[in-house]
């Protein structure tokens, strides 16, 4: 792990000594989990693997620094440039930069994006940064190809089967997963943020169950089916969590 910079604003420490770099323990919940997960196939020297669209900032906030710290692989995916420089400098994981959406056909096809802050993205009245709307915490409008979700996966020799995948791409998520190719893909846990009617259906349609909210903003956990075959009380333990308590102060 390349060393991180000697400060204390882009971590959150809790009462017993733990370190949840994501906002909602995001990281602490998909660890518990998967070694759950491990215990029950009676496995755990297997290479794990995520998937962080869109990564954002290299340590604030992240979703997977920690996984990434306790020996996961994996790719973060990110579209603004102003993140690539610390994203390249502190993680070990491979970095693509590219705003990411639509089919293999939509490949190179232009889009306005927002640049500039957590809250950028597409630009789309579907989204969350809507046509002719104004974000002060943005900074630029500008146009970007746009490349698939599958794409990369294919690129960057994903295994198809993707232990966590962080999905918080501000209104996006049904653009980039609604022709995505589940039958080539699956992914064991997924935290999605505010995801609408018709990607929840598309969700529940190809095996996967939204077992949590974890805050009341809307981050959601989810399983695939795959994974709860395993012992329904690893479903059970995922329903049960509380980040505040079960995983803060465990």
């Amino acid at each position: 792990m390349r060393e991180l910079p000697k400060r204390d604003d882009y971590i959150g420490f809790n009462s017993k000594g733990k370190l949840p770099f994501s906002q909602v323990c995001q990281d602490l919940i998909i660890e518990e989990l998967m070694n759950s997960l491990q215990a029950k196939k009676k496995s755990g020297n297997e290479k794990l693997f995520f998937v962080d669209l869109a990564a954002n900032h290299a340590l604030k906030l992240s979703n997977t620094l920690y996984l990434e710290q306790n020996g996961w692989e994996g790719l973060c995916i990110e579209g603004s440039p102003e993140y690539w420089y610390d994203l390249a400098r502190y993680r070990n994981c491979q970095i693509i930069g590219a705003f990411v959406g639509g089919n293999e056909y939509d490949n190179g096809n232009r889009i306005e994006v927002a640049l500039g802050s957590v809250f950028g993205g597409i630009i789309n009245e579907q989204m969350d940064n809507k046509p002719g709307e104004t974000n002060r915490m943005t900074s630029a409008k500008v146009t970007r190809e746009i490349v698939s979700f599958s794409t990369i996966l294919k690129i960057f020799n994903s295994p198809k089967m993707i232990d966590y995948l962080s999905l918080d791409v501000e209104g996006a998520e049904t653009l980039i997963l609604q022709d995505f190719p589940f039958d080539q893909y699956t992914f064991r846990f997924m935290t999605i943020e505010r995801p609408k009617p018709d990607l929840i259906q598309l969700l529940n349609n190809h095996g996967y169950r939204e077992v949590k909210k974890l805050v009341e903003w809307g981050e959601t956990l989810w399983i695939h089916e795959s994974s709860v075959l395993f012992g329904a009380d690893l479903l059970d333990n995922a329903k049960r969590l509380r980040w505040s308590e079960d995983i803060l102060l465990k």
